[in-house]
């Protein structure tokens, strides 16, 4: 078994535990970006973020701002208080000393007695009593956050391990080089002449190139990451189709529908129907 799975099942054993959602907020661009997602994808945040479009926002510059600032010292953990009044662990990831991004997990609703004290960080801007009357039916954090602390540490340090060690398997291959593309790009409008690029080639060698190596063509791989995806924000999400699409790199509302029904047989809503994950 590889530290990539390994990563990832102590990741989902983590949220189990805990009853969270864990996100990632790479602040390099050298931490691997197939791990956990990118952002908050947990019911709750993508159903107000849907509603209020000024709280994406507010957490945005929270995050980028002070949450950053306070962890480029030598803070190891601390909890946060969202514009939203939720709570979140956040523990710094670093590589050479430096801070390269913070992984999160929650939400919780405000936090009850705990035995042991640890800071909190609140944002500025408060989203109101609107949001947070609906936070009542989230877990609270639990009431020792030592093995919570500690395990969420643990799994910040294994993202710097797992980064140091992507770094260290230099140069890397053409097949490589591509999926490391597709993973970082995929929900942008990339197509065959930034993979041409990036192997020094012209797009037709690079064309016969990538079907050498993957069996299929550029374009059936860019859009099988972002099906992939689109996937998981239908499952994990609030978020509406439309804006999916947009999130994994689909033109429009109506090619996602049709790709994706053609793919997976069902419609986008029939699919989050079937999969529908009801806790956060």
């Amino acid at each position: 078994m590889n530290n990539r799975i390994r990563f990832k099942q102590g990741a989902a054993a983590f949220e189990e535990q805990f009853h969270c959602r864990l996100c990632l907020h790479d602040y390099t661009g050298r931490l691997p970006h197939d791990l956990v997602p990118p952002y908050h994808l947990n019911p709750f945040c993508t159903a107000w973020k849907r509603k209020r479009k000024d709280i994406e926002r507010q957490c945005i510059a929270f995050d980028a701002g002070m949450v950053q600032e306070r962890l480029s010292g030598e803070v190891e953990f601390l909890l946060k208080k969202c514009p939203c009044g939720l709570i979140e662990g956040v523990f710094p990831v670093h590589l050479s000393d430096r801070l390269a991004g913070c992984l999160f997990a929650g939400p919780f609703a405000a936090p009850e007695t705990a035995k042991e004290k640890y800071e909190l960080l609140e944002s500025p801007v408060s989203a109101g009593s609107e949001v947070r009357r609906f936070s009542e039916d989230l877990p609270h954090l639990p009431r020792s956050l030592n093995h919570f602390r500690i395990y969420g540490e643990m799994l910040a340090g294994f993202i710097g391990l797992l980064a140091e060690e992507k770094r260290s398997v230099l140069p890397l291959g053409e097949r490589e080089q591509i999926e490391r593309l597709l993973e970082q790009k995929f929900h942008r409008n990339i197509g065959l002449t930034e993979a041409a690029e990036l192997l020094n080639l012209s797009p037709s060698r690079a064309s016969d190139r990538i079907h050498r190596i993957f069996g299929r063509g550029f374009c059936s791989l860019l859009r099988d990451y972002r099906l992939e995806s689109a996937r998981k924000l239908l499952a994990l999400s609030c978020f509406p189709v439309e804006e999916i699409a947009r999130r994994c790199g689909f033109r429009d509302g109506a090619y996602f529908h049709r790709i994706f029904r053609q793919k997976t047989g069902m419609t986008p809503i029939a699919f989050r129907q079937l999969n529908r994950k009801r806790k956060v």
